[in-house]
């Protein structure tokens, strides 16, 4: 397969500066998909459809599984240990607090720890 590079492949855009070739590609890009893909989307639609009609959904499973398996279980073990460490934030800060106000009752009158 030839390199879109190649400058027999593109002769309308040789000797142009970087951005007026990208904005030359752009064009003959959406040029191609106007003329190409949007008459026959139904043929495409059709198409995906009995692509994925075709689809075992076990097998679909066990690829995504590999793929994804993972960052699943990367994202378990941070919600795990982010989860703990919240939740000893937490119970510490009421421990703290009931302990502190437990030394304060002999120090402060009563109404104002309420």
């Amino acid at each position: 397969m030839r390199a879109i590079s190649n400058a027999r492949c593109w002769p309308s855009v040789v000797g142009l500066p970087k951005t007026q070739r990208y904005a030359q590609s752009a064009t003959g890009v959406q040029q191609l998909v106007v003329n190409a893909v949007v008459p026959n989307r139904g043929e495409f639609g059709a198409f995906i459809s009995e692509v994925i009609s075709r689809w075992n959904t076990e097998p679909l499973i066990d690829k995504l599984q590999l793929q994804v398996g993972r960052d699943l279980q990367f994202i378990r073990i941070n919600g795990t240990l982010i989860g703990g460490l919240v939740g000893l934030a937490i119970f510490y800060d009421h421990a703290m607090d009931r302990l502190i106000r437990r030394q304060l009752r002999h120090l402060v009158a009563p109404e104002l720890l309420a």
